[in-house]
C-alpha cells in the first residue's frame, strides 16, 4: 500500500536490504533484528538495524551494565552501503 502511494525505497534496495540482514543475522550471531531506518546525510546515507546479541564473556567496569541489560539491551549496527558489512 505505501509503494503504491510512492514510500518506499524501490524494488532494488528493498531486496538489497533484505539479504544484507540476513547475511548481519548470520555473521553477528544475533537472536533478532530489526531495520531501524535509513539517515539521509549530507555526503552519505546510513542503515540502521538493531538486534539482540546473546550475553557474552566481555570485561566492563564495575559500575556499568552488562550486554543484555539495562540501556545496553539492544545492540545498533550501521552502514552506508548494503554490499558491505555492518559495523
Amino acid at each position: 500500500m505505501l509503494e503504491w502511494a510512492g514510500i518506499s525505497f524501490g524494488e532494488e534496495e528493498t531486496f538489497k536490504l533484505g539479504k544484507s540482514l540476513k547475511r548481519l543475522a548470520v555473521t553477528s550471531g544475533a537472536g533478532s533484528i530489526k531495520f531501524c531506518g535509513k539517515m539521509y546525510g549530507t555526503h552519505k546515507d546510513y542503515w540502521l538495524a538493531s538486534g539482540h546479541l546473546m550475553p557474552g564473556e566481555e570485561h566492563t567496569h564495575a559500575n556499568c551494565e552488562k550486554r543484555g541489560e539495562g540501556v545496553n539491551q539492544l545492540v545498533f549496527w550501521v552502514t552506508d552501503n548494503l554490499l558491505n558489512d555492518w559495523i
